[in-house]
């Protein structure tokens, strides 16, 4: 049977600004989607490198995907080609291959931890104690970095005052040099050992940032150190690591994302799945491969809401308008 493929662009504006890390805004998003057919089995994936944290650019992507779809139509394997592609490709391709040969368990993590910055804390809270929020809200993810030390420190205090049961994730994508993150840890005070469950790269190096770790007793998260080539999961300090944050997109194959897990869980450290920004297609996806690779821990995919409409497919129980691929512009 004749193997198929198709190749489409789409540009996706933010309903709010998307926040790559703490410095850079973006108003609009965009990927590519590919299509696989193989006789009657079909598969989909989303390419979509992030600015300024990819490796790649979309034009490099967009090469590259086309090389390889080539030689898949041809029918050449080129599984072991993704494992040196760039981390988007390889994790878009490796999604339609496991899903046109369903590897790629159905079974879907709709649950998320909430994402939200130091500005959002105050009406969250207010929403939270006005409905039964214990079992809707039990861990949330909070981005600092962004402003004074002692000022974000007070507004996630007050968070975790007013919502004790709430387990916090912080995540300072590496904005804060050591004595910064020392200001903030000294001003959560005593509260930091039961609620907040790590901090996400708080200083500008893994170096610091384990010193910091040592100093304040505060556990730390892995998130772009994992992918960086020093990465050593080894590393005789991991005591003070207590997760590893795994975004497929910018990571690479789902290989790799499950080479990456199995270590965490072999280490006793969480393997969070992250999303970097991805449509309702890719993020679908990561909800699956969520409840596949890392079940016992609760991913970090709250970032559909940035997006007014879904595209190829919609997420769960989201009432959002679903934008077709024929809608979309083709590239192949």
């Amino acid at each position: 049977m004749a193997r198929n493929f198709n190749l489409y662009r789409y540009r996706m504006p933010f309903s709010r600004k998307g926040e790559t890390n703490t410095r850079h805004t973006h108003e609009v998003r965009e990927g590519l989607i590919v299509s696989l057919e193989d006789g009657d089995t079909r598969g989909q994936g989303e390419i979509a490198p992030l600015p300024r944290l990819s490796v790649e650019t979309l034009i490099e992507a967009e090469q590259q995907a086309l090389d390889l779809l080539s030689q898949w139509q041809a029918r050449r394997a080129i599984e072991p080609t993704l494992e040196r592609a760039a981390p988007s490709v390889a994790f878009g391709l490796s999604a339609a291959l496991s899903e046109l040969t369903g590897a790629l368990p159905e079974t879907c993590q709709k649950r998320s931890a909430t994402l939200m910055d130091c500005a959002d804390i105050a009406a969250f809270i207010e929403n939270l104690q006005r409905s039964d929020a214990r079992e809707k809200a039990p861990v949330v993810k909070i981005k600092v970095g962004r402003d004074a030390p002692d000022t974000e420190a007070r507004a996630v205090l007050t968070l975790m005052t007013a919502l004790p049961w709430v387990k916090v994730r912080l995540d300072a994508n590496r904005a804060w040099t050591l004595n910064e993150a020392l200001d903030f840890a000294r001003h959560l005070n005593a509260r930091t050992d039961s609620s907040i469950a790590f901090i996400e790269e708080p200083c500008q190096t893994p170096a610091l940032s384990l010193r910091f770790a040592q100093e304040t007793g505060i556990k730390i998260a892995w998130d772009e150190h994992v992918r960086e080539a020093d990465f050593h999961p080894n590393d005789a300090k991991t005591s003070l690591v207590a997760a590893w944050v795994i975004k497929p997109s910018l990571t690479g194959s789902i290989a790799r994302c499950r080479a990456l897990t199995d270590q965490a869980r072999q280490h006793r450290i969480d393997a969070v799945i992250s999303s970097s920004y991805e449509s309702s297609l890719g993020l679908t996806q990561l909800m699956r491969l969520a409840a596949w690779l890392s079940p016992e821990t609760l991913p970090g995919l709250d970032t559909g809401h940035v997006f007014q409409t879904c595209i190829a497919r919609g997420m769960p129980d989201d009432p959002r308008a679903i934008i077709p691929l024929s809608s979309l512009e083709k590239i192949a």
